[in-house]
Order: structure tokens, then sequence, then C-alpha cells
């Protein structure tokens, strides 16, 4: 190909997306809160932070949380209690903060890991 010179290069993930590692895929959980778990993705910068994104397929509902480490706490409001399953997915990103608050994601695109979760 011939090059027009207003080409502008893409930019590159900073971060190969973290390894969910608990719990496995297609895992059955018990109604209890425990720690998802991943694969450390680097060292991160001071700014740098794993974002956490949960969500509830049965009931809709989503959650994001943060940390600096490799796992985080689900917090208790979100272990089901309507006495049936729930199909849970999750992922874990890479992430910097906006100017605005909100975060920017500069890891590659992590991919779901699903898990069922019983009720209390």
């Amino acid at each position: 190909p011939t090059f027009s010179g207003s080409e502008t290069p893409s930019p590159t993930p900073t971060y190969a997306p973290p390894q969910p590692v608990f719990p496995p895929e297609g895992a059955n959980a018990s109604a209890r809160t425990f720690l998802l778990q991943w694969l450390s993705a680097g060292i991160l910068l001071p700014n740098e932070t794993y974002i956490i994104q949960v969500e509830d397929l049965t009931s809709g509902t989503a959650h994001t949380g943060v940390s600096r480490s490799n796992s985080y706490m689900l917090p208790d409001a979100l272990v089901p209690t309507d006495g049936q399953p729930h199909q849970i997915r999750w992922k874990v990103s890479v992430g910097v903060p906006n100017p605005d608050g909100t975060l920017r994601i500069i890891s590659g695109p992590a991919a779901w890991q699903t898990f069922t979760w019983q009720s209390r």
C-alpha cells in the first residue's frame, strides 16, 4: 500500500487484560461473599488500578469496583437473596482516572467470566 502521510497511529493497550483465576469459568458459588481473583497484569503505576465489572444477568444489576491488588471482595449486598441461582459475569481491566473522576480502561479487552451464585 502507498501511504498518504496523514496516517495516525492507533494507541495500543498498556497492559494485557488480567486473567481471571477464581471462581473458574462455569463454577457454582455458595451464598456468601468471597474474593474474585486474577493474575497480575504487571506492576501498576501509582495512578493505575484494576477495574472490576460484575453483572448479575438474572436480576439485571451491575456493580463496578476498584482494587490495587489482584483480588476484590464481593460486597455482601450483591449476594442473591431471592431463593434462586443467579448467573453472574465479571471481568477485570486496568484503568486510570479521567479528570472528571471516571475511569478509562488502558488494558486490552478483557473476556467475561461467568459463574452461578446460589441464593441464600
